[in-house]
């Protein structure tokens, strides 16, 4: 490709501003077309700029750091952080957590008041603080007191509170972060290659960017090939990939049709810009940058990272479920709070009213602050017993989650853990997974002899293999490339084989970089992939009037479009049907055999003036068959040995059933699949359909048709549905397959019913990771077209990975059940007890202080408590969890009715019994003072205690566990004991705080006594009362989107965010034949194929 742009520097140039560079890429100028278009695009020199910007395409910009560092500061860092001032965003606000920007301590704050009862009850607070100011020392309400420790308490829990969400928030956007600092991006620099992280980009860096990348900010694009096409459907209406063009081309095809053209909106220009955070969807560019971070387009127009979409606050479906057995709880404790406050305050009212008092003011001002008093009291009550905190604790559990596993799986959506718990059905490629990627040149085979060294072949095929492989993967239509990080180590970017390939040449000594650059002019490529094969067209070395056709390919189409042979003395004979049998039995099935993938290299010479006399697609007919093979040559690819078996083992174990989808020959495949467990001898000789390639299996089930039904929203299906369930019903193996085979596969799973995973790196498995339920990249040999349509990036490539992302995800359900267990029978038992003390007794068990004690206690400190449960391995024997699983199973509602119904018995009774006690001239009488005081601090203490064997019981979900030993000498011990300490030390010597009468030792010890009895009928609860009679369901359907309405609840707590308007992505993944514009709407709907019945997509 000649070069037509400036070489050398400018010294002390960066003379031109970043708002003229920020101002080609503006939305109005890049869409003018004609006349209209502004002199400063039409008429720039790519020559001058690049000079003034000190850099060229072939020496970049310098590497002294002095250099680098004078970019920055006058254009700015690549940095895509968000903005610490908050503005609005339209329709790119989520829910609940703003990812868009950095959130203040004052917004945690006030969004911890947008609670009305939080509100309301700060309001009380304060004015019971107002009302002590006014009253007599000797005052029975002790307000001041009262509004102290209440407001005390108040603050602790708003700081908690702004502790929870701020770890959440930074959770999700430190994911974001590092995904985002995870880019990296090849530069040229002093004429040399280098790999950098794109936060190090710079203005005047010329970036290579290849089919996946993602473009790391705003560019011009100074060479092409013929397959450059970018998605920008992220920043405009159409879907469709937009071809690009060099700026030369740009201009020279502006000046050309603007002759040809009398009227202005008659030309069309090609697309030279680049804009950051859109993605390469093939082919390969080079491009200058010119705005970079918070300069580029996206940023300028108050836009985010692609990233930020991916991890939009949407409800989750095990969150919508936990809102609506808050709504049940609501619904139904609600009345009795209401009931609880009636009956307080007519009794206040009607005893303040009925004393013999001379003083009204002060008899008003007692009223008037015992009124205040029941109101705080009330809301408290409805922050315990309508529990939006159990709805905020599932999503805390769920972020901690996402942190905890990030270390082998990074989850980019809250609904990405719950997702891995459900798979059922996993959908692998064998490259990463299974094997380590790493692959060798081992062999190359010229059919008269085997040669490991490229030195030992004859001159006239070295030279072919040589040239083929230098100029059709060096060339730009190559995916993999080695270049060097600014340490100097040696790194292997995208297509590993094609790697191999280039490592081979280095090291026989062969400069495949110097033979680029001494050859001819590419003048077309031709990579196909629906027939695996790979093709170069190139100038003729020797003959101007030909053209030379270097191309490589699968054995099984390559072998079968060769219609000659190269001998060892040069010579080109014919190629029998019986040499290619032999070949396939003798040679390509021992390579395959072993593990080995086996490629074919040929080429073939055609006339200039026959290619350029044809159409582009009787090019593409022409040289795509007649091919002279040369050679074949063997690569390795070591699979992960014990660590991919045991993965395998542990699948089979959890559920999951492991399918392996494979370009490789079906041989090669099995032979991998035997290595790492897939496949037994048993499988292989017994059952059916065990393996199939990837047409034969299309052929069987009949493809993909698409039907629209009675709505507009189309959705995909297998056109012969009982043969896919036949075919899938023993199928480990689909070999010799494509992308399209693999979306055929994940469509029809899900049809059936069945929760898939699939993983994926080429930007041509897009589709079927949005297909599934659980799209998996892997973080090392992932494009980032295939990250940013994943849920999961695989931090180390395995499939040891995706086991334990899938244990996390199996443990966020346990988390939950468990955390829902206790924190039901807390609320069923304080909500009787109040209940109790208001109606029977006449006078409310607990004061302000205990109710929020308690509230911490059961809303953080216990919540901690579960969270720092790591999952067992006996996660994976459990079955797989499903959506129609209740969470609060019967054994769960068996334990909080049974030992709740205990728990109030106890309470009750105790109080009675010591009541009775007190009263009676007996020596166990004199243990007790007749003072209600001493009653309520033991009733206190000992419900305490029954809190503390709630947690312990609710560790373990399991009938046949027991973890009370275990849990003594464990965190939860030494947490337990901290707050019995506490518990201890409030109730010994807080009689100020808690308004009661401090007990003594013989108090503390039957309290103990009592509070222990829980876990004796906790465990006969669990092991030996049957569960059967507690089979009966509650709803735990999703809240409708107008179900509140007119709902008191909806107005006395935050509303629960109902789930939003669905996004693009997840239409697509509904209706994945149907294309939508970045608003949602319906935009062009793509017909069947009637021949074949099968639906496409181009994205």
């Amino acid at each position: 490709m000649e070069d037509h742009l400036l070489e050398g520097y400018a010294p002390d140039s960066l003379d031109i501003d970043k708002e003229l560079l920020m101002s080609f890429f503006d939305k109005d100028n890049r869409e003018r077309e004609g006349a209209e278009m502004p002199m400063s695009l039409r008429k720039m020199n790519i020559n001058e700029l690049m000079r003034r910007l000190n850099t060229s395409a072939h020496q970049g910009i310098s590497l002294d750091e002095s250099e680098i560092l004078k970019r920055r500061n006058k254009y700015g860092n690549n940095l895509m952080t968000p903005e610490k001032t908050p503005r609005k965003t339209g329709d790119n606000d989520y829910s609940d957590v703003n990812l868009s920007r950095k959130r203040t301590i004052s917004a945690y704050t006030l969004d911890h008041f947008k609670d009305k009862m939080w509100s309301i009850l700060l309001l009380c607070c304060l004015i019971l603080l107002a009302i002590s100011i006014f009253e007599e020392n000797n005052s029975t309400l002790n307000t001041w007191l009262i509004g102290t420790t209440v407001l005390s308490m108040y603050v602790l829990i708003l700081v908690l509170h702004i502790i929870f969400e701020r770890y959440k928030h930074n959770t999700l956007l430190n994911t974001i972060r590092e995904m985002e600092n995870k880019i990296e991006v090849t530069v040229i620099r002093d004429s040399k290659e280098f790999v950098i992280k794109q936060s190090e980009l710079v203005v005047g860096d010329i970036v290579i960017l290849s089919g996946g990348d993602a473009i790391p900010a705003d560019c011009v694009v100074i060479e092409a090939n013929l397959q450059a096409k970018v998605d920008e459907s992220y920043l405009t209406p159409d879907i469709n990939p937009v071809q690009k063009k060099a700026i030369k081309v740009f201009q020279e095809t502006f000046e050309k049709q603007k002759e040809e053209s009398k009227q202005s909106y008659d030309i069309e220009v090609p697309d030279p810009f680049l804009l950051a955070s859109t993605f390469v969807i093939s082919g390969r560019m080079k491009a200058l940058v010119l705005a970079v971070g918070r300069n580029t387009y996206v940023r300028s127009q108050n836009l985010h990272s692609p990233y930020y979409t991916i991890m939009g606050e949407k409800r989750t479906i095990l969150q919508s479920k936990i809102d609506r057995i808050v709504n049940n709880i609501g619904k139904y404790s609600l009345p009795m709070c209401i009931i609880i406050l009636s009956t307080m305050f007519f009794k206040h009212i009607w005893v303040n009213l009925n004393q013999e008092e001379a003083n009204y003011n002060l008899k008003g001002l007692e009223i008037f602050g015992g009124t205040f008093y029941l109101i705080t009291y009330f809301c408290i009550l409805l922050i315990m017993f309508i529990p939006v905190g159990l709805s905020n604790a599932v999503e805390f559990i769920i972020t901690y989650i996402i942190k905890i596993s990030s270390e082998n799986c990074i989850c980019l959506s809250k609904s990405t853990p719950e997702n891995m718990a459900r798979i059922d059905q996993l959908c692998i490629e064998k490259g990463g997974t299974l094997t380590t990627k790493k692959m060798e040149v081992v062999q190359i085979d010229v059919f008269d002899r085997t040669h490991t060294q490229i030195e030992t072949i004859d001159d006239k095929r070295r030279d072919l293999i040589v040239s083929n492989l230098a100029i059709n993967v060096v060339h730009l239509n190559s995916m993999g490339r080695i270049v060097t990080n600014l340490n100097n180590e040696r790194r292997h970017i995208g297509n590993r084989m094609e790697c191999a390939f280039l490592e081979f040449l280095s090291k026989n000594g062969i400069d495949y970089q110097e033979i680029r650059k001494n050859s001819t002019e590419i003048s077309q490529t031709n990579p196909s992939e629906q027939i695996r094969i790979v093709v170069t067209v190139a100038e003729h070395k020797e003959d101007p009037n030909l053209l030379r056709v270097y191309a490589n390919g699968s054995t099984d189409v390559f072998l079968t479009r060769c219609n000659r042979i190269l001998s060892s003395n040069g010579q080109k004979v014919p190629f029998t049907y019986s040499q290619k049998q032999q070949i396939i039995e003798e040679t390509i099935q021992k390579y395959q055999k072993n593990r080995l993938r086996v490629l074919a290299l040929g080429y073939k010479d055609i006339t200039k003036e026959e290619y350029y006399s044809l159409s582009e697609e009787q090019n593409s007919e022409l040289i795509g068959k007649h091919f002279i093979l040369v050679s074949l040559i063997a690569l390795d690819d070591p699979t992960r040995g014990e660590e991919a078996q045991k993965a395998v083992s542990d699948c089979r174990k959890a559920g999951v059933n492991v399918r392996i989808i494979s370009g490789d020959s079906t041989e090669a495949t099995k032979a991998i699949a035997k290595e790492t467990g897939v496949l037994c001898d048993f499988d292989e000789i017994c059952v059916n359909n065990v393996c199939i390639e990837g047409e034969e299996f299309a052929k069987k089930v009949g493809g993909i048709i698409t039907h629209s039904k009675k709505s507009r929203w189309r959705k995909d299906y297998i056109k012969n549905e009982s043969a896919f369930k036949e075919c899938i019903k023993d199928l480990k193996i689909i070999s010799c397959s494509s992308s399209e085979h693999k979306y055929l596969l994940v469509t029809g799973l899900k049809n059936e019913g069945y929760t898939v995973g699939v993983t994926g790196i080429t930007p041509a498995d897009t589709k079927s990771l949005l297909k599934a339920d659980v799209g998996l990249t892997l973080n090392q040999l992932g494009s980032e077209v295939a990250k940013h349509s994943s849920d999961a990036i695989l931090q180390n490539d395995s499939l040891k990975s995706i086991v334990i992302g899938i244990l996390w995800g199996r443990n966020l359900f346990t988390i939950i059940k468990k955390y829902l267990q206790f924190y039901c029978t807390f609320l069923f038992v304080l909500l009787f007890i109040i209940l109790f003390g208001t109606l029977i007794q006449g006078s409310i068990p607990f004061n302000l202080f205990e109710l929020l004690w308690l509230h911490i206690i059961v809303d953080f400190i216990v919540l901690f408590v579960f969270l720092l449960e790591k999952p067992s391995s006996g996660l994976l024997l459990q079955n797989v969890v499903k959506y129609s699983d209740p969470l609060l199973n019967e054994n769960i509602l068996k334990f909080i009715i049974l030992v709740g119904s205990y728990e109030i018995l106890a309470l009750i009774v105790t109080q009675i019994l010591i009541e009775y006690f007190s009263s009676q001239v007996i020596p166990l009488g004199s243990l007790w003072e007749s003072d209600s005081g001493v009653t309520g601090t033991i009733i206190f203490q000992i419900f305490f205690y029954f809190i503390m064997c709630n947690l312990i019981l609710s560790k373990t979900l399991k009938t046949n566990e027991i973890t009370i030993l275990h849990d003594i000498w464990s965190t939860t011990g030494i947490i337990i004991l901290a707050l019995t300490l506490i518990q201890t030390a409030l109730v010994t010597y807080g009689n100020q705080l808690i308004s009661y009468k401090v007990i003594n030792i013989y108090h503390h010890l039957f309290s103990l006594f009592i509070g222990l009895t829980p876990l004796l009928i906790g465990l006969v609860t669990k092991h030996l009362i049957p569960s059967s009679p507690f089979t009966f369901k509650i709803s735990e359907n999703p809240l409708e989107r107008n179900e509140n309405k007119g709902n008191l609840l909806h107005y006395l707590r935050k509303k629960v965010p109902l789930p939003p308007k669905r996004s693009v992505k997840q239409k697509w993944r509904e209706n994945p034949s149907t294309q939508y514009d970045t608003k949602g709407k319906l935009k062009v709907q793509w017909a069947m194929d009637e021949e074949e019945g099968k639906g496409s997509r181009t994205k």
